[in-house]
């Protein structure tokens, strides 16, 4: 019911007024609270925003990861969403190490490794 009723209806229109498509590339989630971010790469990224917001809301979807936690403790909706960079498949290991790196978000955020795996 939260997912329906309170989650999704935000998501659809973050997603609409972002612009995120359901193409590959690389994304960025920040915090509004303390301005440390995520960076993540998906071959759709659409598709990997909303499976996010439903690890946070309980819905198991992907990976329990760290920034779950947090964006459930601050509320999803102090948190920004936005794609960075669409690109072809075989660049996405390459793009999230470059992206991790610029906004160190490996060590001032919730990324837990340099990037490029899985």
């Amino acid at each position: 019911m939260v997912w329906a009723e309170y989650v999704k209806p935000y998501l659809d229109e973050t997603i609409k007024r972002v612009g995120i498509k359901a193409e590959p590339g690389i994304y960025k989630l920040t915090s509004l609270i303390d301005g440390k971010c995520y960076i993540g790469k998906s071959t759709n990224i659409k598709k990997r925003i909303a499976d996010h917001m439903k690890s946070v809301v309980g819905i198991s979807t992907i990976a329990d990861q760290a920034v779950h936690h947090v964006i459930a403790r601050e509320g999803y909706w102090n948190w920004t969403i936005e794609p960075i960079i669409y690109c072809e498949k075989e660049r996405l290991n390459e793009l999230e190490k470059y992206y991790i790196n610029f906004f160190k978000s490996n060590s001032f955020g919730y990324n837990l490794t340099k990037g490029g795996e899985g």
